[in-house]
């Protein structure tokens, strides 16, 4: 099982957006993109002047085709990280983080229903129903 690659311990929105921004602020290509539609008008853009077929050779565009992928869990992660804090922001916040076990196992419950609809979606991405499912096992150890 896979746990949160790119925002583990993160415990606040702000927090969720200043990790994302940094992410995405150490990348070569795609560093200007705020969204993944961008990032793959960007890919696309790319892909004109390095295609392996313009010539160019392939190695740049393999790197442009990862740091995209990179890009798309970065940005698939977070919005589930947002969804988590939005739905249950007691959960991240330490001063108010005296749930009980009972409270802790309802959340839990939520979340895996959350999961179910989210694993009958159009094939989401492969990661988010798994870093789902562990950040749910992670409640009910904690």
């Amino acid at each position: 099982m896979q746990s949160l690659k790119f925002f583990g311990g993160v415990n606040s929105l702000s927090e969720a957006k200043r990790t994302r921004a940094d992410l995405i602020d150490g990348m070569k290509y795609l560093s200007s993109c705020g969204t993944i539609e961008e990032a793959a008008a960007q890919r696309k853009k790319l892909a004109k002047k390095h295609h392996a077929d313009t010539g160019a050779g392939g190695a740049t565009m393999a790197e442009i085709n990862a740091e995209f992928d990179t890009f798309t869990s970065i940005d698939e992660e977070y919005q589930l990280v947002v969804r988590m804090i939005e739905t249950h922001p007691n959960l991240f916040n330490k001063s108010k983080a005296a749930h009980t076990k009972q409270a802790a196992r309802t959340i839990a419950t939520n979340f895996r229903s959350e999961l179910a609809k989210e694993e009958n979606r159009a094939k989401v991405a492969d990661g988010a129903a798994t870093i789902f499912r562990v950040f749910v096992d992670s409640l009910l150890k904690g």
